[in-house]
């Protein structure tokens, strides 16, 4: 008859993956200090290539929506693009999260069992395509709806 194992055992079976252990915790925290370091190069190289610009013009360039290049001085600002960026993005989102949270709720609670693995497989598929082809498609697919829907007569 075996003795039951104890805490001993316990403890030296533990311990043979101590190396493996430690040398993980060391890499993954050398991995995340070097994103830190290489975002923070990007940042400092980023202020670098844009402090002439800001030195020239000013940060009124950021909240000026101006832009007249030609104008004496000229006159650069780069409002408009932030807010259609920003609302874009706001817009995006608006429509993105319902429709992600709702296709989740489809397949988790009511899809049928059987058709789970196929929708789920061409929703990965259409999430791995880059969201500029998608637009690309959309405006050559309506192209030839434009001129008679949106033209300025």
């Amino acid at each position: 008859m075996e003795a039951a194992a104890g805490p001993y055992d316990r403890a030296r079976a533990l311990s043979a993956f101590k190396l493996g252990d430690v040398t993980f915790y060391w890499i993954t925290r050398a991995c995340a200090i070097s994103v830190l370091l290489i975002l923070g190069g990007i940042i400092i190289s980023l202020i670098v290539g844009a402090w002439p610009a800001m030195k020239e013009y000013g940060f009124s360039f950021l909240f000026t929506s101006r832009w007249a290049p030609s104008a004496d001085p000229p006159v650069l600002g780069a409002l408009g693009p932030i807010y259609g960026t920003l609302v874009t993005s706001v817009i995006a989102m608006m429509i993105a999260i319902p429709v992600g949270i709702g296709i989740a709720v489809f397949l988790t609670e009511i899809c049928p069992l059987w058709l789970r693995r196929p929708i789920g497989l061409a929703i990965e598929l259409l999430a791995g395509i880059p969201s500029i082809i998608y637009g690309m498609w959309a405006s050559s697919c309506s192209a030839r709806f434009w001129p008679t829907r949106f033209s300025p007569s």
